[in-house]
């Protein structure tokens, strides 16, 4: 019996820290691309400054097409707005569909599972993506799933793909031709907002003339 593709969360908790003082850096951190051959490969990041918060996605058996969902920091640690990078594969499956974290998560991790003949791997066909938030530093998993059996899938990774703190996700390196084949993490360095400027209240100049007429003048009730 075959099972539909399905999207899934789990609360995990995470240790992590900030920093601020390290400044953006190009391709901090590449994991090596893993998976079937494919016909083309491409080099998918973020713009300057944004970071991955998810996927665009069209999928059925297993991933046809896939592009990678931006967006920079704000103050009070949200992500937005949306950018959208390049698509990649065919035009087959479902969608497409995006997949984010929440609003005050980035990606940290992934960890891929494929179709495969024998020990020969093909399509991209499950993709658990490791969502973080940067406020509270907790975790969960968003889990994108093919409409494939089980035993259709090689899920022995040779080791998942996590960023390693102050380092987030910002885009992947990927194979494909009409489906999507490998897929590869890049990690950068994470600058968290500037704190918001406090400036001390003042009082308005027709406020302090009011104080002051107010405190030299005697009222008489007839």
């Amino acid at each position: 019996m075959r099972m539909a593709w399905i999207v899934r969360f789990s609360l995990l908790p995470l240790v992590g820290g900030l920093t601020l003082t390290a400044p953006p850096a190009l391709a901090a951190h590449n994991f090596p691309v893993w998976g079937g051959s494919g016909d083309a490969s491409y080099a998918d990041r973020c713009p300057p400054n944004q970071y991955l918060i998810g996927v665009k996605a069209k999928m059925g058996a297993w991933f046809d097409n896939l592009a990678i969902i931006c967006a920079p920091v704000q103050q009070g640690v949200v992500f937005d707005p949306k950018s959208y990078g390049q698509p990649n594969g065919g035009n087959g499956g479902g969608g497409p569909l995006d997949y984010t974290c929440n609003n005050d998560e980035v990606i940290t991790g992934i960890a891929p599972a494929f179709m495969h003949d024998g020990d020969k791997l093909k399509q991209l066909a499950d993709l658990i993506i490791t969502c973080t938030s940067k406020r509270t530093g907790a975790s969960k998993k968003l889990r994108l799933i093919g409409n494939h059996l089980s035993d259709e899938v090689f899920t022995q990774y040779p080791g998942h793909q996590f960023c390693g703190d102050p380092e987030v996700a910002v885009g992947f390196n990927l194979r494909y031709g009409v489906h999507v084949n490998a897929i590869g993490l890049m990690c950068d360095t994470y600058v968290p907002p500037p704190a918001p400027v406090v400036r001390p209240c003042s009082v308005a100049p027709n406020a302090r003339a009011a104080k002051s007429i107010s405190a030299g003048t005697s009222w008489t009730t007839m």
